[in-house]
Parts: structure tokens; sequence; C-alpha cells
């Protein structure tokens, strides 16, 4: 009787393997974020101060993890992922508005 083939897992793969995808989840999670509606409106932190350290930790875990090619495609990336997530807002009816203004403090928050 021939043994079974054991599941392999996310886990299971190598550390190399890994790391990005630990960039990707929280890139998506800043995304579902960005497109929640929204709630009442009270914070203790500012909109753009949110805007500028989403897209920080977002840098940060890109670098750590080099889940991203590097010099202008970079750049580029950031810069479409802060205006995608703007007008994402703008076209869906969750009650978020487009904002330059908060494109400019998530790219900001990139570098």
């Amino acid at each position: 009787m021939e043994a079974a083939t054991p599941r392999v897992t996310f886990l299971d793969a190598p550390l190399p393997f890994r790391r990005p995808a630990v960039f990707w989840i929280a890139l998506a999670g800043v995304f579902a974020y960005a497109l929640a509606p929204t709630g009442d409106g009270i914070s203790s932190v500012t909109d753009k101060a949110q805007h500028f350290i989403a897209f920080a930790t977002l840098a940060g875990l890109a670098e750590a993890t080099r889940a991203l090619w590097k010099g202008r495609t970079t750049i580029a990336f950031w810069v479409l992922l802060a205006a995608g997530i703007e007008i994402a807002q703008g076209l869906t009816p969750t009650g978020r508005d487009m904002s330059i203004l908060d494109a400019g403090a998530s790219f900001a928050g990139a570098l």
C-alpha cells in the first residue's frame, strides 16, 4: 500500500518565499480598510496621518521582505497605488471621498 503524500501549506514553504506574502497580505488589508464604509468619523489620528502611517508601514514591509523592485518601478507602484485607492474610494458608495491630498500623504509615507 502506497503512503499518502503529505499536504503542503504556505507555512511549509521556505522562508524566502513566505516573506513577500507578509507585504501582500498587509497591502490587501490596507486596501480593504481604505474601501470600508466610514464609521462615526471620530479618530485620535488625523486622516492624512492615517494615510502616511499606513503607507510608511507598507513601504517598510516591502523593504524588509524585498517584495518590490527597486528604482523607478517602485516609485511608479506607490504613485499608482496611492492614486488607485483614492479613485476607488471616489467610485464606491462607501461614504469616502477621493482626495488628492490623501494620495499625497500616502505617497509621502511610502517615501
